[in-house]
C-alpha cells in the first residue's frame, strides 16, 4: 500500500475519500471472476448445443446427491433461464466486488495508518471470498446441468454440493471472526503513535460497522445518533403504554 502522511489520512476519515485516484480491484481478482463467467457461460452453449439430448422435462433442482428432484417442460426459454441465471449472479458478485473495493473508507481518527492496512487487507479478502463463491457456484452448475448429457462420476455430485455450502457458509462466517467489515478485528503492527485526542466519540460519522458482527449501526457518539436511540425508547415506551 502506498505511504501517506498524516494529513492525508486525517483527511480520508473527515471527507471519507482520498484525494488521490480511488483503488481498482487487483488483477487478479479480475482473473478469477473471468474464470467463473467463462465456465457459466461454456456450460450454457454446451446446453444448447446439445439441446436435443437434455431429458424431458427439464430438472431444474437436484439434492446434495446430485438426484433431480424438480422439472420444469423442457424448452430453450427453460435452459437459457436455469443456466444465465448463475451467469447474472456471478456478474453480480463482480460488480459488487469492483464497488465494495472503491467504497468510503471508515478511518479511526485516533490511528490512521494502522485503520488503512486493516481496510485494504479486509477488502482484498471479501474480494477473494467473492472470487471463490463465484466459481464454485459455476463449477456446481456445470455439475449438475452437464449431467443430464453425459454420465459424471456419482461422487462428483456430493463433493460439488459440500464444496459450495462450505466456501459460502465457511467464508462467511470465518471473514467476519477474524477480518470484520473494515478489517476492525484484525490486529496490525505498525509504528503509528495513537493520537489519545482523537477519541471514536469525535467520529462524525452517523452509520459505523458493528464491533461484533456483519453490517453497520448508528454510531451512539453522534448527536443525531443519540437523538436516533432517543427517540428508539420513547418510540417503544409509547408502545408499551399506550
Amino acid at each position: 500500500m502506498d505511504s501517506m502522511d498524516d494529513s492525508t489520512c486525517y483527511r480520508l476519515f473527515f471527507t471519507g475519500f482520498s484525494t488521490r485516484k480511488r483503488p481498482t480491484l487487483p488483477k487478479k481478482f479480475h482473473l478469477g471472476f473471468w474464470l467463473a463467467m467463462g465456465v457459466a457461460a461454456a456450460t450454457w452453449i454446451l446446453l444448447i448445443l446439445n439441446y436435443d439430448a437434455l431429458p424431458d422435462p427439464l430438472p431444474v433442482h437436484w439434492d446434495l446427491m446430485g438426484h433431480p428432484n424438480g422439472f420444469v417442460d423442457k424448452t430453450k426459454n427453460a435452459v437459457h433461464q436455469n443456466a444465465g441465471l448463475i451467469l447474472i449472479l456471478i456478474a453480480g458478485f463482480y460488480f459488487f466486488s469492483n464497488k465494495h473495493y472503491q467504497a468510503k473508507r471508515l478511518i479511526d481518527p485516533a490511528r490512521p495508518k494502522t485503520s488503512l492496512i486493516r481496510y485494504q487487507i479486509a477488502r482484498d479478502r471479501m474480494s477473494l471470498f467473492m472470487v471463490l463463491l463465484a466459481n464454485v457456484l459455476a463449477f456446481l452448475l456445470a455439475v449438475v446441468q452437464l449431467g443430464t448429457i453425459w454420465s459424471l462420476p456419482p461422487w462428483i455430485y456430493p463433493v460439488a454440493s459440500i464444496t459450495t455450502f462450505t466456501v459460502v457458509f465457511g467464508g462467511i462466517a470465518i471473514y467476519y471472526l477474524t477480518t470484520g467489515d473494515h478489517g476492525q478485528r484484525l490486529t496490525v503492527k505498525t509504528d503509528e503513535t495513537v493520537n489519545e485526542n482523537l477519541a471514536p466519540r469525535t467520529d462524525p460519522t452517523l452509520w459505523v460497522p458493528k464491533r461484533f458482527s456483519g453490517g453497520y449501526t448508528v454510531n451512539a457518539g453522534h448527536p443525531i445518533g443519540k437523538l436516533i436511540y432517543i427517540g428508539i425508547i420513547l418510540l417503544v415506551l409509547a408502545l408499551i403504554l399506550f
